[in-house]
């Protein structure tokens, strides 16, 4: 049997992708969190709070949305900073 390059082949259509959980926190926020590769300490968390929610859902939606009709691949210029909420 021959080496496989799971880097390379073309024939491949779906990644390695780290578990995701999605949960409410005792404060309660919106916890989005990923599986760490090795340890749970490398385990990653985007907590959001309760009244941003909405506007971080709809910007998933937007993108999913792009994903579905296959626009772009970035609603950003390269090198810019993200920002997902405003500051109140």
């Amino acid at each position: 049997m021959s080496e496989h390059d799971w880097h390379a082949d073309p024939d491949i259509v779906v990644r390695t992708q780290m578990a995701i959980s999605v949960y409410r926190n005792g404060d309660g926020d919106l916890v989005i969190r990923q599986e760490g590769q090795f340890h749970p300490s490398e385990d990653v968390w985007v907590v959001i709070a309760p009244h941003h929610v909405p506007s971080v859902i709809s910007a998933m939606e937007r993108q999913l949305a792009l994903v579905s009709t296959g626009g772009a691949k970035t609603g950003r210029v390269a090198g810019e900073p993200v920002t997902l909420l405003a500051a109140e």
